[in-house]
């Protein structure tokens, strides 16, 4: 009876999966007989330990696949070509949906309770960047900028990738002697470093990690910079005036209910001829309704309470708000190398990782994670961009 409910699982799921792709990829069966889509010789291959997945792509929709493999109930030759493969032929998986107009999808539900009101904020980002400075310190760059790099060339490492930011974000703030600067979402405290070293400023840096807050203050004693001013403190309880004002990936921690207030604080905050440098990450537009909608899998398990804007979107709030925004660059291509750097490094130190209390089902939530975004930024399904804003005149 099981063999024969196999035989039909088998069977359906091969019926699902009978299209023409663009690409081509190996379906392993946990019998191990296979089914190929597109080309016979495909070196992509997904291997299914059990048939879960066809279940929880009926009531899991878009996470079903990331659950599986959280949960080792799938196994993948390659995540990152994966996730390049499911975009490029993104329109014919989401018709093999036929129940989710009927589905509960209680993921989204947590989400919605995950608001970044100042509470849920602090819990939210302590769900991530308090597991601990040893851990980040172990795969991201000597500078630990958790962001993308500026690449220039192939040939540089990413450290010298990272400095590459450091002085364009730089060029872009231009400046001048004795201005005020504040950093909102500072990290690990390395740029606000960097641009107090290299420029006569006063600075503030808020941050809502204890952890990120605990390292900055360090290195700042360490350096003897006592006028880079770290503090422990919610961008919404900003009210001091600057000149400067610069903000890298922290927007797409905000959440959607609050990326009006957001942008708000910088304009009550933006001295009337100043301006705000903004790195961050947004979805595409055409994909912004979809996404909104939904929970994806960096939402359920990486950043609770997160949120990716669109450009259109941003401009929209900014215009209610009566700021200027003006993209000065999108560079997507060094984020695929950023996060390819970040994969490799995060496997090569896996050991010691694991010595830190973290489990096998963590490295593949990370894995995936890093791939999901790594093929993402490849297709253009996200884009990376470096924002200006300023007051209209």
């Amino acid at each position: 009876m099981i063999l024969t409910r196999f035989a039909m699982l088998k069977s359906y799921f091969k019926k699902l999966f009978n299209w023409e792709p663009n690409g081509s990829l190996k379906i392993i069966f946990p019998d191990n007989t296979d089914y190929v889509i597109g080309s016979v010789n495909s070196d992509l291959t997904i291997k299914l330990n059990n048939y879960r997945i066809v279940w929880n792509y009926f009531t899991s929709g878009p996470n079903a696949f990331g659950d599986c493999y959280v949960n080792g109930d799938i196994e993948c030759s390659d995540l990152t070509q994966f996730f390049i493969f499911y975009l490029r032929n993104k329109q014919k998986f989401d018709k093999m949906t036929p129940l989710k107009i009927f589905r509960f999808n209680i993921s989204y539900v947590l989400h919605l309770l995950r608001w970044n009101s100042l509470r849920g904020a602090r819990k939210n980002i302590r769900a991530h960047y308090d597991m601990g400075n040893n851990f980040f310190s172990e795969w991201l760059d000597d500078k630990m900028q958790y962001s993308s790099a500026h690449f220039d060339s192939k040939q540089i490492t990413l450290e010298q990738a990272q400095e590459n930011k450091f002085k364009k974000i730089n060029s872009y703030l231009d400046i001048k002697n004795n201005e005020k600067v504040l950093e909102i979402g500072c990290g690990w405290g390395t740029l606000s470093q960097y641009l107090f070293e290299n420029n006569t400023i006063n600075i503030d840096a808020i941050t809502i990690s204890e952890e990120q807050l605990k390292y900055a203050r360090e290195l700042n004693i360490t350096k003897k910079l006592a006028d880079c001013n770290f503090k422990l403190e919610d961008y919404r309880k900003t009210n001091s005036k600057y000149n400067k004002i610069v903000s890298v990936e922290m927007i797409e921690a905000v959440g959607s209910k609050y990326l009006p207030i957001y942008i708000e604080t910088i304009k009550k905050c933006l001295q009337k001829d100043g301006h705000a440098i903004i790195q961050g990450i947004t979805i595409a537009d055409e994909r912004f309704t979809e996404y909104s909608r939904q929970v994806d899998f960096i939402q359920k398990y990486i950043f609770p309470g997160g949120f990716l804007p669109s450009k259109k979107l941003l401009e929209k709030i900014a215009e209610t708000k009566q700021l200027q925004i003006e993209v000065l660059e999108d560079f997507n291509q060094s984020y695929v190398k950023t996060l390819s750097m970040w994969r490799e490094k995060f496997n090569k130190k896996w050991p010691r990782i694991k010595s830190l209390g973290y489990d096998d089902r963590f490295k593949r939530i990370w894995n995936y994670y890093l791939s999901y975004c790594e093929a993402g930024f490849c297709e253009d399904s996200i884009q990376i961009s470096i924002f200006k804003l300023s007051h209209m005149k």
